[in-house]
């Protein structure tokens, strides 16, 4: 395309024309409705409209997109398959599947429940989320910023990359959760934060953790630091072996849902004006 730089991949390490590189997936960061426009708010910034997901032009080349299209590809249709994202449901409210088991409410966790998945292929799975992680960390883009990670392990997930070897469990280990009553269709994106080392108990210790949300599903990458508290429970981390044991909530006792309510409460009452004129806001929201 015309007008396009050239540079560095910075995944292939090759020379060559940049092109835009989608930071978390286009299929699975979609408007309520086709043909709407994305609402982009939050963090302070004013409201502005997009017509597509979070992409950054300036950090692979075709043929490193090529490479994160490929995990992309696989990573959409597995997820779909499995059920473990919204767009896989068929157009259902709520997820329908014979590995759920709700399970009591708890405190600080209503609604949740356990699924126990069996035929996924975690491996390849956990190198979709690692690739997430590089985009995010190597991007430039403003939104991305919380993704701050050492240049050495930034360094260690490209190889991983190129190599499609999943590395050690212990290097940031992940962990789904997933919302299994459909919400509002909404992009959100990954952050910085701590999660509770025990469900349940908020007031006791916390890890550090990046939480990246997809369609539904929430992926904890678990930063340095949390390894040795999580030691006993690799098995239960993405790629850890069979089966995949997902935990889950519905999107009206979700945290998910109590953080895009705050942020859409706070946004309609500083720019009321902005938000009238981005058609379908509240129900297609980026943030």
């Amino acid at each position: 395309m015309a007008g396009r730089r050239e540079g560095i991949c910075r995944l292939t390490g090759e020379p060559g024309r940049f092109v835009d590189a989608h930071i978390l997936p286009k299929a699975l960061t979609y408007p309520a409705e086709k043909g709407l426009p994305f609402a982009q708010a939050g963090d302070e910034h004013p409201p502005i409209k997009r017509w597509s997901s979070w992409y950054d032009p300036a950090i692979v080349t075709r043929a490193g997109e090529d490479i994160l299209a490929e995990y992309d590809n696989f990573a959409v249709a597995e997820l779909r398959t499995h059920r473990l994202v919204w767009s896989g449901w068929d157009g259902a409210d709520a997820l329908v599947s014979d590995d759920y088991v709700p399970m009591p409410p708890m405190p600080g966790i209503p609604g949740g429940g356990l699924r126990v998945i069996h035929g996924v292929d975690g491996p390849r799975l956990r190198l979709f989320f690692l690739s997430l992680l590089w985009r995010a960390a190597i991007s430039r883009l403003p939104e991305f910023g919380q993704i701050d990670i050492r240049s050495s392990d930034l360094r260690r997930l490209r190889r991983i990359l190129l190599a499609r070897d999943p590395a050690p469990l212990s290097f940031y280990p992940i962990s789904l959760h997933q919302i299994v009553a459909r919400g509002a269709i909404h992009n959100h994106t990954p952050v910085a934060e701590r999660r509770p080392l025990n469900i349940g108990r908020l007031d006791g210790p916390t890890l550090p953790i990046f939480r990246f949300y997809l369609d539904g599903l929430v992926a904890h990458i678990h930063r340095p630091g949390a390894e040795r508290h999580i030691a006993p429970l690799m098995d239960r981390m993405l790629g850890g072996g069979e089966p995949l044991v997902v935990t889950t909530t519905d999107f009206d006792s979700s945290r998910q849902r109590e953080t895009v309510a705050g942020i859409l409460a706070d946004t309609s009452r500083r720019w009321p004006d902005r938000l009238s004129r981005i058609p379908g806001f509240a129900d297609s929201a980026s943030t």
